[in-house]
């Protein structure tokens, strides 16, 4: 049998993720941090569903007032995490990609209550 589907199938599922289901949201950013881990650094939105609506052929979606997360592991340069959540905050914010291109511009972001660590 395959290695990984053995360590999947051995695995205890996951309780704690919050990630959204498969839905049409409108979404608020409620915070945005920064997490430093074994497997590198990532960048979480913690989002508050407003509104869903369930797609066609689809289970139903995240319920209003739930939190559910946007996590993008900034370490692993083939994956793009970093390019993804720096687009993720220039929409948010809107932003050029010249203002995000300075790490101190994005410090002064999360200084003001923007982005929290």
């Amino acid at each position: 049998m395959n290695n990984a589907l053995t360590k999947i199938a051995t695995a205890q599922a996951a309780t704690g993720g919050r990630y959204p289901r498969a839905g049409r949201y409108l979404l608020e950013v409620a915070v945005i941090r920064m997490k430093e881990g074994f497997k590198g650094d990532s960048a979480i939105a913690e989002l508050k569903v407003r509104e869903s609506e369930t797609l066609p052929g689809s289970e139903s979606p995240s319920r209003v007032g739930e939190t559910v997360d946007y996590v993008e592991n900034l370490s692993d340069q083939k994956k793009g995490g970093g390019g993804r959540f720096k687009s993720f905050l220039m929409t948010l914010v809107g932003a050029d990609e010249h203002e995000f291109a300075n790490p101190a511009v994005l410090k002064n972001y999360a200084e003001s209550g923007v982005m929290r660590s």
